[in-house]
């Protein structure tokens, strides 16, 4: 097996790491996974815009990325993982 397959297979997906953050660092990181700019997520969450771009590169950091576009690519990355794994799960059932 390709050894990033199986470094993939072993890494926390984002979904565990993402339970590793804070409640408020959560709610920050769905509004940007959203598609919401940060002066948006500053104003829902009523926060100073500076206190969410702190927040977003903490976000950043906790997943080891540094830009939105790596952390999206991460999200789609496990989430297609989970797919592929339904799909091999559910064509191992007998009928």
């Amino acid at each position: 097996m390709d050894d990033a397959v199986v470094q993939e297979k072993n890494a926390a997906s984002p979904d565990e790491r993402a339970r590793q953050l804070s409640p408020r660092l959560r709610e920050t990181l769905d509004c940007l996974l959203s598609g919401s700019s940060e002066k948006a997520i500053a104003t829902q969450l009523q926060l100073s815009p500076h206190t969410v771009h702190g927040y977003v590169k903490l976000i950043y950091r906790h997943f080891k990325v540094k830009s939105r576009a790596q952390l999206l690519a991460q999200w789609v990355r496990a989430i297609k993982l989970m797919a592929l794994a339904a799909y091999a799960f559910a064509e191992a059932i007998p009928a």
